[in-house]
């Protein structure tokens, strides 16, 4: 199920940090995971200016995806890598053609 909110539960929160975390360390290996550990506040900071769409199976979170001034911010799904996401490899094919 795909849910739409503009405000996120402290535990609904803390799912989307964890997924956006993971898969940014997943699919940037190359970066040091500090970089990403430290972006987290600022990720936190930015979600209430969002709209966010959650995607869901059995009321848990398995990713989400987070749009400000209508561009899409994030796109992470849980224990799928951004580089596996067939809708993110779409989109940077889109762009290289």
């Amino acid at each position: 199920m795909i849910r739409t909110t503009t405000k996120l539960s402290a535990k609904e929160l803390e799912s989307v940090l964890s997924i956006w975390l993971h898969a940014n360390l997943d699919s940037h290996e190359f970066i040091p995971s500090t970089y990403w550990e430290n972006q987290v506040e600022s990720v936190r900071k930015a979600l209430p200016d969002a709209v966010i769409y959650l995607a869901e199976i059995d009321q848990e979170i398995i990713g989400f995806a987070g749009v400000i001034d209508q561009y899409r911010r994030n796109l992470c799904e849980k224990g799928i890598p951004a580089t596996k996401n067939r809708y993110a490899t779409n989109e940077k094919n889109k762009r290289n053609q």
